[in-house]
């Protein structure tokens, strides 16, 4: 099973009457038996499958700051709303040997360390239970390959402002934006998903009962890909 390990120091302050928040926090992460999806032959040779392997192991530097500011005093009429965050993480595999005899996976890796899968050993990769011959297969080493779906660097804020027009409705604007880094999305690193940026807008009227927003969402049209599902092998 997978075993993760985890150390963070911290501090969450408030300033001004509560006005400013401001948190912070450094962490490290130790995963032992990591689970990871890998692409295998199956028994017959001839078609890849998937299979979700152990690996030994995965290291997760972070680090998290963000704020939030609501003052008391007005400014042009209404009360307005300021936060945002920060978040950077380095997650690489370390010491990481998958038995593979995949050669998609493979090259994808870009390494290969042969090893002999001594007959009789059924729960190596691709090998039937009854195979009475010894086969080489390969030891893929991950070491020093960035965790899949972890982005170094990652940017949220958004700014809002309510303005009281009568005793039960309220004007409420905001803006939220969101920077996300370069992510790889399999643990060879052969693929990734482009930094991208999105930057949502809503207006409208609430009271107590009921509420009318509009929402403008993406504004400046950015059409990088947010999200991919990789297939075994075949990002």
């Amino acid at each position: 099973p997978e075993k993760m390990t985890v150390y963070e120091v911290g501090a969450k302050t408030q300033w001004f009457d509560r006005q400013l928040v401001l948190n912070g926090a450094a962490f490290f992460q130790d995963y032992t038996d990591k689970q990871t999806l890998v692409s295998i032959l199956n028994q017959a040779g001839d078609r890849l499958i998937s299979r979700i392997a152990n690996v030994c192991c995965v290291e997760v530097y972070g680090l998290e700051l963000d704020a939030a500011w609501a003052p008391d005093a007005t400014f042009l009429g209404g009360n307005w709303f300021v936060s945002g965050s920060y978040t950077w993480l380095d997650a690489k595999y370390v010491d990481a040997v998958v038995p593979n005899n995949s050669f998609t996976f493979i090259t994808a890796a870009g390494n290969c360390t042969p090893s002999v899968a001594v007959r009789g050993v059924p729960d190596l990769p691709g090998r039937p239970a009854d195979d009475p011959a010894d086969s080489v297969i390969c030891n893929v080493s991950l070491d020093g390959n960035q965790l899949e779906d972890a982005p170094r660097n990652k940017v949220v804020g958004s700014l809002g402002y309510t303005l009281p027009i009568t005793e039960e409705l309220d004007v409420v604007a905001q803006a939220d934006f969101q920077w996300t880094d370069k992510r790889y999305i399999e643990n060879t690193n052969e693929s990734y998903v482009s930094a991208y940026s999105v930057t949502n807008l809503r207006l409208g009227v609430t009271s107590r009962r009921w509420e009318v927003i509009g929402y403008v969402n993406n504004v400046f049209e950015n059409d990088t890909v947010y999200t991919v599902i990789n297939g075994p092998g075949l990002s």
